[in-house]
């Protein structure tokens, strides 16, 4: 009789335990993530621990434009916006924060492979507007400042900032952006003299220019290809990296040399400010023995523009020219390099042998709008822009 009233009692206890457990489970409200009035997905769902509300770190540093890397060896994550650089620690409470140490309210940790981190923290940290209210945890960065940005430089890094500017204001109508397209090294001297808050450039900075601006802080923003273009009616579609730079050096000067027609060979190039240039140069053309960069030949046509160079091989036909692959069409043919297309795909699989980084520029740490700006064009939604007009995702 005591063994049988005993189970009794234990049976009772583990039922009447089942329905309290199962109903804080079924009552546990489900967490939204809500930025800039456009609801974001994870495939972890945040959660609250200790009265925190600790959210997937990638998901949300993404959408706010900032990069997230992993490393498993350290325990450590880093985020990166355009003001921000920011260093967790797995299982711990302090952070860097461009340096800096500070405390959140509860450690990163591990959930199904994600990381989790109080969501005000990070969101605080770069400066967005954060509410928690009805089970949504709201964010409010790219709408919530008010400023204007003057952009411009690089023609290739255009399409890109004008895009990113376009969507901008069209989410917040108190921010005003512009950008100007005048070249690589008027964007650099532009973020340098600081009629630029933003310089675009396709090009690295040069030694000299690294030494005599510590202050100036470079962004990466998309990966380009440098694609060389023919006018869409010349039999040649394959030419070698060593043919081109020949070509461009005005020692092929005849398309039969490279099996095509017999015809002399027009070359368009760009102007000398320009980023495209420098980078072709650099990564085609090579250096001589005082390590300059040896020129493109003296008879080729400069253009202040990558359009302006795909207009001329376009009209053209025993023309040749060089420009990002942003801006191939259907009007001219983009040749493959030593058997590799001038395609995204193959700038993703890093195949394609002409391959550069496009960056922005700013004196100083960026902050207010000009942050935000920058932020934008990483963020998730202009990256998918960038990739759509021929660039590859800095997140690639």
């Amino acid at each position: 009789m005591k063994k049988i009233l005993c189970a009794l009692i234990v049976l009772t206890m583990m039922f009447g335990m089942v329905p309290a457990f199962a109903s804080a489970t079924a009552t546990a409200p489900a967490i939204s993530i809500v930025i800039d009035g456009v609801k974001v997905n994870s495939d972890v769902a945040p959660l609250i621990r200790n009265g925190t509300t600790l959210v997937p770190i990638r998901v949300v540093s993404e959408a706010l434009g900032a990069l997230v890397s992993y490393n498993g060896t350290m325990g450590t994550v880093t985020i990166d916006s355009a003001a921000k650089h920011i260093i967790l620690t797995i299982g711990s409470k302090t952070a860097l924060v461009n340096g800096v140490p500070m405390i959140m309210l509860q450690p990163a940790e591990i959930v199904n492979r994600r990381t989790l981190i109080p969501l005000r923290f990070v969101s605080e940290t770069i400066g967005a507007e954060v509410d928690y209210a009805n089970s949504t945890a709201t964010i409010n960065y790219f709408t919530a400042f008010v400023g204007t940005v003057k952009a411009g430089g690089s023609s290739t890094v255009a399409p890109i900032g004008q895009a990113a500017a376009d969507e901008l204001m069209k989410i917040n109508n108190k921010i005003n952006v512009s950008y100007a397209s005048s070249g690589s090294g008027n964007g650099i001297k532009g973020a340098i003299d600081g009629s630029f808050n933003v310089g675009g450039t396709s090009r690295e900075l040069t030694g000299a220019e690294k030494s005599a601006n510590p202050d100036l802080r470079v962004i990466p923003i998309a990966i380009d290809g440098i694609a060389i273009i023919l006018h869409k009616n010349n039999p040649v579609s394959a030419l070698t990296k060593a043919q081109i730079k020949s070509i461009f050096l005005g020692e092929i000067k005849n398309w039969k040399d490279v099996g095509g027609a017999n015809a002399p060979i027009f070359v368009q190039t760009r102007e000398s400010t320009s980023g495209t240039l420098a980078s072709f140069q650099e990564l085609v053309l090579g250096t001589d023995a005082n390590k300059k960069l040896l020129p493109v030949v003296s008879t080729a046509t400069p253009f202040n523009t990558n359009g302006l160079v795909k207009e001329a091989v376009a009209g053209g036909v025993n023309a040749i020219g060089f420009v990002s692959m942003g801006y191939v069409d259907e009007s001219v043919k983009a040749v493959t390099v030593d058997g590799i297309a001038a395609t995204v795909a193959n700038l993703r699989n890093a195949t394609y042998p002409i391959r550069r980084t496009l960056d922005v520029l700013t004196k100083g740490m960026p902050f207010g709008a000009t942050a935000v700006y920058i932020d934008y064009i990483r963020s998730v939604k202009v990256q998918a822009i960038a990739e759509k007009e021929g660039y590859l995702s800095i997140r690639q």
